[in-house]
């Protein structure tokens, strides 16, 4: 929550932006017209449409001049919309700096990475880093949960917690391993990505 309300002054702020881009764009445009309107010599009297002589020079000025505030207001308008003036490039730049020390760290920890002299100890983390999973796999417990397994499960009231200790467990007791390991039919898979989760959460959020 502290997160979110740390972040709440600047998504004002880019809001007003981009509705200030969308003003400018709209009086731009709306000016742009008005004045090719009169450049060519129309204009509304008492309700009616009429024509009027308007020197060449003065059309000349009202038509380039006006095209080049709209082009600019639009230019405005679009970059306001794409938040381009509104941090979104300081964003990226600043994710794109934090997964490269993210990376370097993780390819200075892999280089490092020596087996433990404890064989036991070693070949449990070996066999912990083998339990991964497939998208596909998950999908398909997911779907036959509250048939085929927890038959009372509700995806708006349950949480990952209740899954675990009246789906999971139940289902790898029998083999007295992880039901990754059963999904995947004890074939050794090691991960590609990590998903961190609160148990206390709706499993139908976390899947």
């Amino acid at each position: 929550a502290h997160l979110l309300c740390g972040k709440l002054p600047h998504a004002y702020l880019a809001m007003r932006r981009q509705v200030t881009g969308v003003c400018i764009g709209l009086a731009s445009s709306f000016i742009s017209f008005s004045a090719v309107c009169f450049s060519v010599g129309y204009a509304f009297t008492d309700g009616n449409l009429v024509t009027r002589n308007v020197p060449y020079a003065l059309t000349f000025v009202f038509q380039q001049v006006t095209m080049y505030i709209d082009a600019i207001g639009n230019l405005f308008f679009a970059l306001a919309l794409s938040g381009a003036i509104g941090g979104s490039w300081k964003a990226i730049r600043k994710e794109h700096s934090l997964e490269a020390t993210r990376r370097r760290r993780w390819q200075t920890s892999a280089a490092s990475y020596r087996k433990d002299v404890n064989v036991e100890w070693q070949d449990k983390v070996e066999e912990l880093a083998g339990r991964g999973f497939t998208l596909e796999s998950l999908l398909a417990f997911y779907r036959r949960l509250g048939i085929e397994y927890m038959k009372h499960f509700d995806p708006s009231r349950h949480t990952t917690s209740d899954v675990v200790r009246r789906a999971i467990i139940p289902l790898s007791a029998p083999w007295r391993t992880s039901l990754a390991t059963v999904m995947m039919n004890w074939t050794y898979t090691r991960p590609d990505n990590w998903v961190t989760h609160n148990w206390g959460n709706l499993f139908r959020d976390l899947v």
